[in-house]
């Protein structure tokens, strides 16, 4: 299903994104019932940009960050800014 609908090659950013986005909502793994609203709710308010964010993944490094450490600042500005969902250790 994928291959047929992913040709990298002759995509956009935001048709990869639209694409993407279109893949989960057709997966068997796609929330049901109340759970299935708040996830349409959710996604209908996120600009594309947030969406495509929430895919994103940046790499940290783990072990003690002082306050005001440049580095943390960096991280917190990726999410409360540009809506990155999540963080690898």
């Amino acid at each position: 299903m994928i291959r047929d609908i992913f040709q990298p090659t002759s995509m956009t950013t935001r048709s990869i994104a639209l694409t993407i986005i279109a893949l989960i909502a057709r997966s068997p793994l796609h929330a049901q019932g109340s759970a299935n609203a708040w996830v349409d709710k959710t996604l209908s308010r996120l600009t594309l940009e947030r969406k495509v964010a929430q895919l994103v993944c940046p790499d940290i490094t783990a072990g003690y960050v002082a306050e005001g450490d440049p580095r943390l600042e960096r991280w917190i500005s990726l999410a409360r800014d540009h809506g990155v969902g999540m963080f690898v250790f």
